[in-house]
């Protein structure tokens, strides 16, 4: 719901914008400074990312449909989630959503290394070896 919430806060806050020179880098949200909605924004873009990640439906058709629809709506929330995120002008902002970004990377990439690449070819066994311990290398 956080990037719902998101982006009708921008929409919201568009909409109450009461002089011509205002634009998307005045909005303020709920809470009357550019920089903390910047911050509100990166949460809102991590969370539409983390929940947009490559998770194997486990019902049938049915189910594999929604979960296909709810990632493309999440894609497209993602738009102006981004380009609100850059008019925040919240540098702060701009890094928690990079540091953000960076661990859900790491994340997938030790998912995709532990459960689904199940290749015993020896390049791949080193190509895992490597990345373990770049991941380890940061925690």
């Amino acid at each position: 719901m956080l990037p719902v919430f998101v982006v009708f806060q921008t929409i919201d806050g568009y909409n109450r914008l009461a002089y011509p020179w205002q634009g998307l880098s005045d909005i303020t949200g709920i809470f009357d400074n550019t920089g903390i909605f910047g911050g509100f924004v990166a949460m809102g873009l991590v969370a539409a990312l983390g929940l947009i990640a490559p998770q194997p439906p486990e019902g049938g058709v049915k189910e594999a449909k929604t979960v296909a629809v709810s990632k493309i709506l999440l894609f497209l929330l993602l738009i102006p989630i981004v380009v609100q995120l850059i008019y925040t002008q919240s540098r702060a902002a701009w890094v928690a959503a990079i540091a953000g970004i960076y661990e859900h990377a790491k994340q997938e990439a030790n998912y995709i290394l532990n459960k689904k690449a199940k290749i015993d070819s020896p390049k791949i066994k080193r190509m895992k070896e490597e990345m373990q311990k770049i991941i380890n290398r940061d925690n």
